[in-house]
């Protein structure tokens, strides 16, 4: 039996102006959580000031604080990740921003932070640990939800704690192995002994099963929330007669004349208890209804026709309408020859409307 190759660690932060929430996180993952959880890399995801910032204080080869974090407690794979740290800074080529404060840059955000999650989690070696500790509250709240969107299972989510006197302290990057004091904000003498940093695990569902095809590949994160949201919303179906029409969940449908006529037959004919229609023995006037929207269709519809009908749109939904994924149309109830069919869509879902 080959061994089992352990994962790619991958540590994504979103960041701002506080580089310590990079060091406090490494600390609460890799000294103080047990088992330790270190990554093989770290991606930080900020704004060009915040880049500015990390490269001064985290990354700088002389007294970069994650390298000083490894060196302290003697962890040579804290100093390995060190070595692996890369900058993903929101926007593109065209436009770069120096904070979150606009519509447009929170839109480039936004869209930025879901491309990184979404390639990150395409990898299945790939474990991704990603932490909301750092930057505007809307980053942390666009990585979470990209998070939501496309993480694995064995993907993880966290927030870092940091007691109120050492939080955001330019002096104090992680709890120092060996005790110290800080001067306080009041001047009183703070012991690096008292300082709590905790980590803080954030369940969150993960409905990345539910992405149609079109949302996995969407190069902007509204898009791929859209496309989710239409897989969670109920269906609707309108019917358009006069052209054999339909729009089924946002998706255009053009039938043929007989497939078009069995739709409406299922919505005209539901029955009181909603049963729909016998696959055997389809009443004359039922058929009549619905001649004029398919005057070819001979007197008596045999049940093999409307098996084939069923099962034509029910393929047509499935392979042309990317929010009815993994749905059917049309189902049936009860074994031949006593077989029923019945639309799968609730009748206040459905409406008629002509050009």
């Amino acid at each position: 039996m080959q061994p089992t190759e352990p994962p790619i660690r991958t540590l994504v932060i979103s960041l701002g102006l506080s580089p310590q929430v990079v060091t406090e996180t490494l600390w609460a993952l890799g000294i103080e959580l047990e088992p330790a959880w270190v990554p093989d890399e770290i991606v930080l995801i900020t704004t060009s000031q915040g880049a500015r910032v990390a490269e001064a204080t985290l990354l700088n080869a002389g007294e970069g604080r994650i390298r000083a974090l490894a060196a302290e407690y003697g962890r040579d794979d804290l100093a390995r990740a060190a070595e692996n740290v890369r900058i993903e800074l929101i926007g593109d080529e065209v436009a770069r921003f120096e904070d979150v404060d606009t519509e447009r840059a929170h839109g480039a955000a936004a869209d930025r932070t879901m491309q990184l999650i979404r390639d990150l989690t395409t990898d299945d070696r790939r474990q991704v640990h990603a932490s909301i500790a750092g930057g505007r509250k809307s980053q942390g709240a666009l990585l979470a939800l990209s998070m939501s969107l496309f993480a694995k299972p064995g993907d993880s989510l966290s927030h870092v704690v940091v007691d109120d006197a050492f939080a955001g302290r330019p002096d104090f990057f992680f709890p120092p192995a060996r005790p110290t004091t800080f001067a306080g904000r009041d001047g009183e003498r703070l012991d690096s002994a008292r300082a709590r940093v905790r980590l803080a695990p954030i369940p969150f569902p993960r409905i990345r099963a539910l992405l149609p095809e079109e949302a996995r590949h969407a190069e902007r994160f509204a898009d791929a929330v859209l496309g989710v949201q239409r897989r969670l919303d109920p269906p609707t179906l309108t019917l358009l007669p006069l052209r054999r029409h339909a729009i089924l969940a946002g998706t255009d449908l053009d039938l043929p004349p007989s497939l078009f006529a069995w739709l409406a037959a299922l919505v005209w004919e539901r029955g009181p208890s909603g049963d729909g229609l016998p696959r055997n023995g389809l009443a004359g006037a039922t058929v009549e209804r619905w001649r004029p929207l398919a005057p070819r269709l001979p007197n008596l519809v045999d049940p093999e026709m409307v098996e084939e009908w069923t099962s034509r749109l029910n393929k047509l939904v499935r392979v042309d309408v990317p929010a009815m994924a993994g749905r059917k149309l049309i189902g049936t109830a009860g074994k031949r020859p006593n077989t029923r069919y019945r639309l799968l869509i609730e009748p206040e879902d459905i409406s008629w409307q002509d050009p």
